[in-house]
């Protein structure tokens, strides 16, 4: 899917899903949908990193933080959907992992001509190859590969959001441009693994918009409801949560959107039988 079509499937569900998480996805879409719409590479690329680093960002990262998301998105994903991108584009990774600018390397020694740098990074170059080919023939697990070739787009992602490359740079622009195939192939299908697994931990987001505690409840039903959702955080604010009974899916559409306009309660779900659904409400942690 692309990022219109996603924001499509995200709309079908947004629903259901918890705020941070709602908020997380809703941002990346955004920044995706722009990307898709921009035809300058430099702004391509940028708006289709923030895009992913709203995926996985709760404030200020370091690249390690990269490294465990990923890995929550390879163990969530049932279908085995990047495995599959991987093994499917061996052109594009190929291409991607031969450039020697995007190793640490080959900036190691500024003062080396680029045949000085090109022979150091070559080794690093063949290894990534080698474990490529690996890769296709074990039809191994793709958390390794996958953070690898993340790696190499942090490092341009450094060079371009640091103010350490020039805007709209023909030195870097075969960097850019592999960097950005790489962000297309693979950010559509972590959004749609993280939408199909919103109750996997995904982190509360920072700087969250400021939340309007008031609420039009616009039928009887949801003023109904909203009686007894006061009575359940009363529950919440002396005990600490509130396990509620079971909930048909509107009574769930109405009891989101009390607890989101509220903006300090945290909320997931639980099943008193196989086929209901109920709701555990805490408070969210400061």
């Amino acid at each position: 899917m692309n990022f219109d079509e996603l924001k499509k499937y995200y709309d079908t569900k947004a629903n259901s899903l918890d705020y941070d998480f709602k908020l997380r996805i809703y941002r990346a879409l955004s920044w995706g949908q722009a990307a898709e719409l921009e035809d300058r590479l430099d702004e391509k690329v940028m708006k289709l990193w923030i895009s992913f680093n709203a995926l996985y960002g709760s404030g200020f990262n370091e690249f390690s933080d990269v490294s465990n998301f990923l890995e929550s998105v390879i163990k969530v994903d049932k279908d085995k959907k990047l495995k599959k991108r991987l093994m499917d584009n061996p052109n594009t990774i190929k291409n991607f992992i031969s450039i020697p600018e995007l190793y640490d390397e080959y900036w190691k020694n500024e003062d080396d001509s680029r045949n000085e740098r090109v022979t150091r990074v070559n080794k690093l170059i063949e290894r990534e190859k080698e474990k490529y080919k690996e890769f296709i023939e074990s039809q191994d697990d793709a958390d390794k590969l996958l953070y690898d070739l993340f790696r190499l787009v942090y490092l341009l992602r450094n060079q371009m959001f640091h103010g350490s490359s020039s805007y709209a740079s023909g030195a870097n622009e075969n960097s850019k441009e592999k960097c950005k195939e790489i962000l297309e192939l693979f950010i559509p299908d972590i959004t749609e693994i993280m939408i199909d697994n919103p109750d996997n931990d995904w982190h509360s987001v920072k700087y969250k918009p400021l939340k309007n505690e008031s609420i039009t409840l616009d039928s009887k039903k949801e003023r109904e409801m909203a009686i007894k959702v006061s009575g359940w955080l009363r529950k919440v604010e002396s005990d600490g949560e509130y396990k509620t009974p079971p909930l048909a899916k509107e009574s769930r559409r109405i009891v989101y959107k009390i607890l989101e306009a509220k903006g300090i309660y945290d909320w997931k779900k639980y099943y008193p039988s196989s086929d209901t659904e109920g709701l555990i409400i805490t408070k969210k942690k400061k």
